[in-house]
């Protein structure tokens, strides 16, 4: 097992009550509970464990093991209005109306997977050889309580490009991986120099530097494409810019309903 650094506040509880926001995530696809608890790792820490452990298998492994430390936990999702599209802090906000709770964070996972119509592959953390023993592994073992929406009327954006996951591209040239996978972009329309994600990036030496006017610039040769850059962005100026030659080869997989009907 894992042993990530974990929150004394956190440890020291004697039950946890996670309230996390139903949204879209570039790199584990969606964030609801077990996601949520990352949180509990202080600090820069989060940013080193992003370098520690930038294979989405491992990524899973991290988030599950951090769980087994923490106290029993009571885990209510707010999809009243979630997120959908450029996940996981630059999207568009989606009228649902559903509170999702429980005490496995499995099952609420689940959950959301099933109310949100997207395929359980593409949260990394639901790999059900990942799940541990004792919490469903799918969503037909889920017990549930309440009503979900038909099928019919699930409208929701996931835009899912696993940017990190090296498993599936550390056979691509370095050279070639800029024009391959998708990369971070500076909107310097919305970029107010403020540094923050020249701070929170876990590369050594960082991916990101400044040009003289102050302008964050991307380094491809060491980016872990971790897109921590674009989640601690105050003002949207990160965005991810997916290459043409990516979408031509197939390897950005977007689970995408057309944005027609909302929940009400």
């Amino acid at each position: 097992p894992l042993s990530p650094p974990v929150s004394a506040t956190a440890l020291k509880a004697s039950l946890l009550v996670n309230v996390p926001k139903l949204k879209t995530h570039g790199f584990t696809g969606m964030t609801a509970s077990l996601k949520n608890l990352f949180g509990c790792i202080p600090g820069r820490h989060k940013a080193r464990c992003h370098l520690s452990f930038p294979h989405l298998t491992h990524f899973g492994r991290l988030l599950w093991d951090l769980w087994s430390l923490l106290p029993p936990s009571l885990h209510v999702v707010d999809a009243i209005v979630a997120m959908e599209g450029q996940g996981p802090r630059n999207g568009t906000p989606c009228s649902m109306g559903y509170l999702i709770a429980g005490c496995s964070p499995a099952a609420v996972d689940l959950t959301c997977v099933h109310l949100l119509g997207m395929p359980q592959s593409v949260v990394p953390y639901l790999d059900p050889e990942q799940i541990p023993s004792g919490h469903p592994r799918s969503w037909t073992e889920v017990r549930l309580r309440g009503s979900l929406p038909d099928p019919s009327r699930r409208v929701f954006q996931v835009r899912q490009s696993r940017p990190s996951d090296l498993e599936s591209t550390r056979h691509f040239p370095l050279r070639l991986r800029p024009w391959i996978l998708p990369r971070p972009r500076v909107a310097k329309r919305n970029c107010t120099r403020c540094g923050q994600c020249l701070e929170i990036c876990p590369s050594r030496p960082r991916s990101l530097t400044r040009t003289r006017k102050g302008y964050p610039v991307w380094h491809p040769r060491t980016c872990l494409y971790c897109f921590c850059c674009q989640e601690i962005c105050p003002h949207g100026a990160m965005t991810r810019k997916e290459p043409m030659a990516a979408r031509i080869l197939g390897l950005l997989k977007k689970d995408t309903v057309p944005p027609t009907t909302r929940h009400r």
